[in-house]
């Protein structure tokens, strides 16, 4: 576990940085990970108030207060609030009357048409992305959702981008906000190609999970020393089996996953078995109490990184809107191998299934997600003895 520093040093040292990456200016490329929320959310909020001409939101789910008082001040203020969300987090009536709340202020608020993204079976697509943008010149973005759950307990990376790349993030930005927001009835665009223009400088944004899905195919296949993985949920079959022929090139192959996922998710359990059964190293992320690892990050050769909203699963890799940033900075490559090897040293090897009980598991599953309800009672009941399991 990790004890997070003071408050106020944190929001100290992230008005510092944001200071540095103004006086930079906004031509300058810098990349910086920001791990946890103790560091994630400073740095949001400090973004936020530095903001003087715009701020454009894409979030799945939006809750933690100081933020949102942040997007109002704002707003009034001059400043242009934009958000789009996922429609399905936001539809209870305590949500509906925040997003409310906000529109009143100042802020412009649309849901994405979640029903025109690809239909995959046995998936329910969602808007998942998860970064911000300030003045199109600085942004933040990779896996953590605000809100107090996140903020107190979830173990995640973004990445805190400057320059030239952010604008095409931002047109991204742009391109879901006019979908979003087209007369009815008009035709959703056509399929687009991955934000350009951002590789030569380092960083690559990715806003469709096919083109998600294929960097990560191509980055598995151009590895020759080692891949590095934190994935909350791994089970996308051509994924593993890409995994499965570096291992067979020689390639070390080392994955970290979320140890309550890992346990009871069925597909969690599935890939574990087949990864190790081929020789690759897993592990469960150890976290204390009611935290969870949350991050979808892998490293390449310790050369490349890719980090982001999409999970490695169907809905991530082929339906979902997501938001990936792929970088081959050496520095920031460097600081997140460094996050990586700390957190491979601290967690556990992960059980091995056997075959018969992961067969059973998958059966299990495919009955529990008809009831949801069901499922999350039978989650929470387990939860004890998994972790008693886990201490045997």
């Amino acid at each position: 576990s990790y004890r997070a520093p003071a408050a106020d040093t944190a929001v100290a040292v992230a008005r510092a940085v944001e200071a540095l990456h103004r006086l930079a200016g906004s031509n300058e490329t810098t990349v910086e990970p920001l791990v946890d929320g103790r560091e994630v959310f400073p740095a949001v909020k400090s973004m936020l108030r530095s903001a003087e001409r715009s701020i454009k939101v894409a979030m799945s789910l939006l809750g933690e207060q100081e933020i949102l008082d942040l997007l109002v001040a704002k707003a009034r203020a001059g400043v242009r609030v934009q958000l789009i969300l996922d429609p399905g987090e936001h539809a209870a009536p305590a949500k509906q009357a925040q997003i409310e709340a906000l529109a009143a202020s100042g802020v412009e608020v649309t849901m994405y048409p979640v029903e025109h993204l690809p239909r995959v079976p046995q998936t329910h697509a969602k808007y998942h992305p998860k970064y911000l943008v300030v003045d199109d010149e600085r942004c933040i973005l990779g896996g953590m959702t605000w809100n107090l759950f996140a903020r107190d307990h979830v173990r995640d990376i973004d990445l805190r981008v400057t320059g030239a790349p952010v604008r095409e993030l931002a047109r991204g930005f742009e391109r879901d906000w006019a979908f979003a927001r087209r007369p009815s009835g008009a035709p959703p665009p056509s399929p687009e190609q991955p934000v350009a223009g951002g590789a030569a400088l380092g960083v690559d944004f990715l806003l469709e999970s096919p083109a998600i899905k294929q960097a990560l195919l191509d980055d598995i296949q151009a590895a020759r020393h080692s891949i590095h993985v934190e994935m909350f949920i791994l089970e996308h079959p051509d994924i593993i089996a890409a995994l499965l022929k570096a291992r067979e090139r020689g390639v070390e192959v080392q994955i970290l996953i979320n140890r309550f996922q890992g346990f009871w998710e069925v597909a969690n359990t599935a890939a574990v078995h087949e990864l190790r059964e081929h020789g690759a190293e897993v592990r469960w992320f150890d976290t204390p109490g009611e935290e969870m690892m949350h991050t979808k990050l892998a490293l390449f050769d310790g050369r490349r990184a890719q980090l982001g909203s999409a999970n490695w699963t169907a809905g991530g890799l082929e339906s979902n809107r997501e938001a990936n940033v792929a970088t081959d900075d050496v520095r920031t490559t460097q600081q997140l191998e460094r996050t990586f090897r700390r957190h491979w040293q601290e967690s556990s090897i992960a059980i091995d299934v056997p075959p018969w009980l992961d067969a059973l598991a998958h059966d299990a599953m495919n009955r529990l997600r008809e009831h949801p309800t069901l499922l999350r009672v039978v989650a929470n009941t387990l939860t004890p003895l998994a972790e008693l399991l886990q201490r045997l």
